[in-house]
């Protein structure tokens, strides 16, 4: 039978031969009773019979996950009707991901590893040796029991993996290698490690203990340790990753294993093998390996270590693997020096930082050095928050590669950064990361808009096709009527995706009405209704390129009996509020074409940082001197003080019910909020500055919400006073009815450009230095006696009402381009 197996096994093209199948069947018998790696579960629709059993699964705990297929990746579904207000699984598919080793893969490195798989006189263990005992006794006369080392494996493995933001799209790799030692049958056994460095020291994380990095010199030679990185950390340099290695490879033979191709390995920090060696004995540790350079100008540190790298290529882990175990044979190898002592530098002049590359310069650098598949994968995700998750499933959707080598190579390509930075790194799927300043504007215009809806339906049909369940764009965003429910903590980077990706290019129509705020608790608020709005796109010319007809949501608030006031829902999101630094040249260009002097203020506008602003409402128009009277001259309204029914300069008109008020103070604008509440029961207030430049900006980065430049056509402003390229117009001196102009920005808010100053909530600080990154007020510090105050107004020049411009007045003076646009919360 045995021959007939080993014939058939053979004819199928298996290059195995008898030794090998004996091995295979014996390991077989004694292998756990587990799912054997690299099968999937069928997925797709379930019958019904299957159903009750799917239900009552659960999301595995994180020791029961180190056990899950590799090749497969969970992701689960959830059903209305079986979901709470938290949401709760109803039923569980397996999102297939790309397998860390080939089943080919992994059974050549099984070969490539034999020459490990030796044995050796136990140093622990004794076994009775017959022949010897009857020698012994024939010789004495005597029964002299006889006793010899057991015989054992030489080696037990320890698969540490280095524990860096970059290193968390190999994590399955590391389980994969674990597996793949354990089940081999020349070894002691397999443990699976993360290598953490932390303020108290270095420390070993594994599925369900925390040792320190000693624990591994218990085993001494006995213990090999196949360290896991992509050689990209500052650890490589500042002597921490020395230090560990050396105080493993004085005890213990230690391998590292690259991960990144080979022909990368110059652009890391750990390098190219520089050295040769070679073991004077069988498995011996690191200290023990003689080494000589590979070349005259590669010359060994005095005392360093050398440690060989090896590439997951069977036939290099061969090599080494000959090396460690055959005296004599030599192999490539990076010495590394011993750690350092810290003295104190001696004082002299301090050495200038050294410039941070531009975003030109970085996006340049990542060309010439990546995949054309990694720099596609960059510039989809120029549109979409960075989460792991978002950014596996975008490549899998787009670019039919779920490798992790790709991931790999955007992480360490120097266009990301991490936005919780030395945060532990316990769930790799919980990292957040953005690009560089300055990139995502590069990225964004190497595609077409219609290309990323294309790409949303493409990740739409990609999960269709997974889980056997029809998705849409809709159904993968939460929102109140939606036949599936989605848990908050696995909804949200999905749902940001679609939602910031959507907005980011303006197509916010494509948004589902129903879209909820998924960091907000479910409560009802005001009766919402869309309402359709065009908007514009214009070049620094002042040449319209685009106009598109979108839709948002808004609810409205009657005051009298045909007087009402429209207020918009502003969806929540981030963005960078402020200018860039890039940009302040030239907005200090734009402002010497009409002032010599006072280009400072500009520097109000710094430094550019990321705000999260939650979902709220905001006025579709500034508050027109007809809401204004309406409200001041009810005095059962009154809360503080009195308000001036009339205030405006220009009133009196045909059409000054429609203007925007003026003439009204900080302190004026606050008792008509304080008013508007008393009469609505909402709490209604001044937008936070975060919140006004958030609505303004409606998801752009170009100066004005319409693009590069404005006009008189579309806003009201000095139109003799142009911005950029665009043409000289006309002046009118005076403010005009709200909305007249016909065109709102991309969330349908009118007139967030000139008109008038509209005041905001927040106390005057000079820059944004330690501004809140949350959207709420900044109250604390600053100059109390000022307020702020946005948007530029009827009678001066278009420099003043971009997006990120900041003004300042006393909170009690009154100016005929001073007005007011009110807010409140999304839930009241």
């Amino acid at each position: 039978m045995f021959e007939t197996l080993l014939d058939k096994l053979q004819k199928a093209g298996m290059e195995i031969d008898a030794v090998e199948l004996a091995e295979a069947l014996w390991i077989a018998q004694r292998a756990p009773r587990t799912a054997r790696a690299g099968t999937r579960e069928r997925v797709g629709r379930q019958t019904p019979a299957d159903e009750p059993q799917r239900r009552k699964k659960v999301a595995p705990t994180p020791e029961a996950a180190t056990d899950a297929d590799p090749e497969s990746r969970a992701m689960t579904a959830y059903d209305k009707s079986q979901a709470g207000d938290e949401g709760i699984p109803a039923t569980e598919f397996l999102l297939p991901a790309a397998a860390p080793l080939s089943q080919a893969s992994a059974a050549a490195i099984g070969r490539a590893l034999r020459p490990l798989a030796r044995r050796r006189p136990s140093n622990r263990e004794r076994v009775f040796d017959e022949a010897a005992t009857a020698n012994a006794s024939g010789e004495t006369g005597f029964a002299t029991p006889v006793f010899r080392p057991a015989s054992e494996r030489w080696f037990s493995v320890a698969v540490v993996m280095e524990e860096t933001a970059s290193m968390t799209v190999w994590q399955e790799l590391a389980e994969e290698l674990e597996r793949l030692f354990a089940r081999h049958g020349g070894f002691n056994g397999a443990t699976r490690w993360r290598l953490r460095f932390e303020r108290d020291g270095e420390w070993l994380i594994g599925p369900r203990a925390r040792q320190p990095i000693d624990h591994l010199h218990r085993l001494g030679e006995r213990q090999l340790i196949l360290l896991l990185t992509d050689g990209s950390s500052s650890r490589w340099e500042d002597g921490r990753m020395s230090a560990v290695l050396h105080r493993w490879g004085r005890v213990c033979p230690v391998v590292l294993a690259q991960v990144v191709p080979e022909r990368a390995w110059s652009h890391t920090r750990l390098g190219v093998p520089s050295a040769l060696i070679r073991a004077h004995q069988p498995g011996g540790r690191n200290s023990d390996l003689s080494q000589t350079p590979r070349s005259e100008w590669s010359r060994p540190p005095k005392d360093g270590l050398p440690f060989p790298v090896v590439a997951l290529d069977p036939d290099l882990i061969a090599e080494w693997a000959a090396m460690l175990m055959h005296p004599g044979i030599h192999f490539t190898a990076v010495p590394i020096a011993p750690p350092q002592k810290t003295e104190k530098k001696k004082t002299g002049a301090a050495r200038s930082a050294p410039r941070a590359p531009s975003p030109r310069e970085r996006l340049d650098l990542f060309r010439r050095r990546v995949s054309p598949d990694a720099f596609t994968l960059a510039i989809l995700l120029s549109f979409m928050p960075l989460t792991l998750p978002v950014m596996r499933t975008v490549q899998a959707a787009r670019l039919r590669d779920a490798s992790p080598s790709l991931l790999s190579e955007l992480l360490l390509g120097g266009l990301l950064r991490r936005l919780d930075p030395g945060a532990p790194i316990d769930d790799p799927d919980t990292l957040r990361f953005d690009f560089h300043d300055g990139l995502r504007e590069l990225l964004n215009p190497l595609i077409a808009r219609d290309e990323i809806v294309s790409l949303f339906h493409l990740i739409a049909d990609h999960i269709s096709r997974l889980t056997g369940e029809r998705y849409t764009i809709s159904a993968l965003i939460p929102y109140l009527k939606g036949e599936k429910r989605l848990p908050h903590a696995d909804a949200r980077p999905f749902a940001q995706f679609f939602r910031d990706g959507l907005r980011r290019i303006g197509w916010r129509h494509v948004l589902p009405f129903d879209e909820i705020n998924l960091d907000a608790p479910r409560r009802d608020g005001p009766a919402l209704a869309p309402f359709s709005f065009e908007t514009i796109l214009l070049d620094a010319t002042g040449r319209e390129l685009e106009r598109r007809s979108l839709q948002a949501r808004q609810f409205v608030e009657p005051l009298a009996d045909d007087l009402v006031l429209e207020m918009v829902e502003v969806p929540g999101g981030s963005f960078l509020m402020g200018t860039n630094k890039k940009d302040v040249a030239k907005e200090k260009k734009e402002i010497a074409r009409y002032y010599k002097e006072g280009a400072d203020w500009i520097d109000w506008e710094l430094p550019q940082h990321e705000v999260r602003v939650p979902d709220f409402y905001i006025g579709k128009y500034p508050i027109t001197q007809r809401q204004w009277r309406v409200i001041a001259e009810d005095a059962s309204l009154k809360v503080d003080r009195d308000l001036d029914p009339n205030p405006s300069r220009f009133k009196g008109k045909d059409d000054s019910d429609d203007r925007p008020v003026e003439q009204v103070s900080w302190e004026d604008v606050k008792e008509f909020c304080a008013r508007l509440t008393k009469k609505t029961g909402r709490e209604y207030r001044l937008p936070t500055e975060a919140e006004w430049e958030y609505a303004c900006r409606a998801g752009t980065t170009t100066p004005f919400a319409f693009g590069e430049t404005i006009t008189p056509e579309v806003v009201n402003y000095d139109g003799k006073s142009p911005y950029a390229k665009a043409k000289k117009g006309n002046n009118r001196n005076e403010t005009i009815p709200v909305g007249i102009l016909g065109v709102a920005n991309a969330f349908g808010l009118y007139d967030m450009h000139g008109n008038v100053w509209e005041w905001c909530e927040d106390v005057w600080h000079s820059n944004y230095e330690g501004a809140p990154a949350d959207g709420s007020a900044w109250l604390s510090g600053g100059d109390s006696r000022h307020r702020v105050l946005r948007g530029g107004s009827w009678g001066i020049r278009s420099i003043y009402c971009r997006s990120a411009v900041r003004s300042l007045n006393d909170p009690d003076v009154r100016s005929i381009s001073y007005g007011v646009r009110v807010a409140v919360a999304r839930v009241p």
